[in-house]
């Protein structure tokens, strides 16, 4: 089975985290759970092996935090 690099999945949702960082006060557990729930979405198929949802758990905290520290 063919996944979608998921730098790509996390590069579609950049663009609104970013706006949602800057109206807001960061929230790292929301960006987390929005940014892996996207991920699970676009890469992630109905039955896929849990090694996907925890890549995507995996890439969400380390996209998140880099936005928290550019919405200081």
């Amino acid at each position: 089975m063919k996944l979608i690099p998921m730098c790509l999945c996390l590069s579609l949702n950049c663009l609104s985290l970013l706006a949602y960082a800057s109206d807001e006060e960061f929230d790292m557990d929301i960006c987390i759970q929005e940014t892996v729930r996207d991920c699970q979405d676009s890469v992630c198929m109905r039955g896929s092996p849990a090694d996907c949802i925890e890549q995507c758990k995996k890439d969400a905290e380390e996209k998140c935090a880099e936005l928290s520290k550019q919405s200081l």
